[in-house]
């Protein structure tokens, strides 16, 4: 505060920003200061990780950290200034969720949350997987339709995730979280015949409810609403348009089901979370025949562009943004 009154060193709220830091080495009346500093605490944390990173030799590697060992460290002239280049640097994905993190301990989660801090990962990807079960048991059961209670192990994924997300938080990362298609087991059929309902098949099969119907977009609300109010807020929701899905018997009903597919999702998030961002993997996309380019741009003209972003997720291998123009607009990964 003494440096900063006498305007050796310069921080606020907007300088270097909310992910920005300073370290840099300064002088006052014959006494040298190290300064490692942020407008938040995140930025404060990065600066501390480059100073070890940069001038301590520390590496931070997904195994583990190398620590030299020194008897001194001298600092001399440094003045570093630096801020994200890009606003989303987010990490892990669906697949990884089901086939890998999904028999993780809260320890090994630890491990990998602070290596994506020393990184500068800044959103965590946790989308409807682990913990999904507790989540939507409690939604059918507000809605009067008892169905499978959650297992032992259920609620384990759901208290494992629980503590990660909470840990993210603290540690600086937003999180993308919820998503589905209303997909509904037996019992919701029974308790209301009267919605509209599909069933799709691709490589997942899933009954679920036809978007336009009012009761999908109830669905997705109250999915939206059960999981902020278990696992803490969120405001990037992850709703992917049926990916490896075809719903629909004919090329008018499927037209219909994908643009109120963006309209329905648009509205719910828009209901629950007026600030909320939608993020969208585009692997649905690498469909051609059910997803050309045509349809691509259709359902993206829907969403309002500063609610949403979507990935390239095999852009290496089969690059999408090359196919669908660069997205039209939309900001993507």
């Amino acid at each position: 505060a003494a440096l900063g009154g006498k305007g050796i060193i310069r921080l606020s709220a907007d300088d270097p920003g909310r992910e920005g830091f300073i370290v840099k080495t300064v002088k006052d009346a014959n006494v040298s200061y190290l300064i490692c500093g942020g407008s938040t605490p995140i930025g404060s944390l990065y600066a501390v990780y480059a100073l070890l990173e940069d001038f301590c030799g520390v590496g931070f590697f997904e195994d583990g950290d190398r620590v030299p060992q020194k008897k001194s460290l001298d600092f001399q002239d440094i003045n570093i200034a630096e801020k994200p280049y890009f606003p989303i640097r987010q990490y892990l994905q669906g697949c990884a969720l089901w086939y890998t993190c999904y028999y993780w301990t809260f320890d090994r989660w630890q491990q990998e949350l602070d290596w994506m801090a020393k990184r500068r990962y800044n959103i965590l990807v946790m989308s409807g997987s682990i913990g999904s079960e507790v989540i939507w048991y409690k939604v059918f059961k507000d809605l009067g339709i008892e169905t499978t209670p959650p297992t032992a192990w259920n609620k384990y994924q759901a208290d494992i995730r629980k503590k990660v997300l909470d840990y993210a938080r603290r540690i600086g990362m937003e999180i993308i979280t919820a998503g589905g298609e209303a997909r509904v087991p037996r019992a919701f059929i029974n308790a209301y015949p009267d919605s509209d309902y599909i069933t799709t098949a691709v490589t997942v099969s899933a009954t679920g409810i036809v978007p336009g119907d009012p009761m999908f977009t109830k669905l997705l609300v109250a999915g939206m609403r059960e999981y902020n109010r278990f696992y803490g807020p969120s405001y990037i929701y992850n709703y992917d348009p049926y990916a490896e899905m075809r719903p629909g018997s004919t090329h008018a009903q499927q037209q219909r089901i994908k643009m109120n597919y963006a309209r329905s999702v648009v509205k719910a998030i828009k209901q629950v979370d007026p600030q909320g961002r939608w993020f969208a993997s585009g692997w649905a996309f690498r469909d051609e025949e059910y997803w050309p380019s045509r349809d691509v741009k259709a359902f993206l003209d829907i969403i309002p562009s500063d609610m949403f972003y979507l990935s390239d997720p095999i852009a290496e291998i089969k690059p999408l943004y090359k196919k669908d123009d660069y997205f039209f607009g939309k900001d993507w990964v």
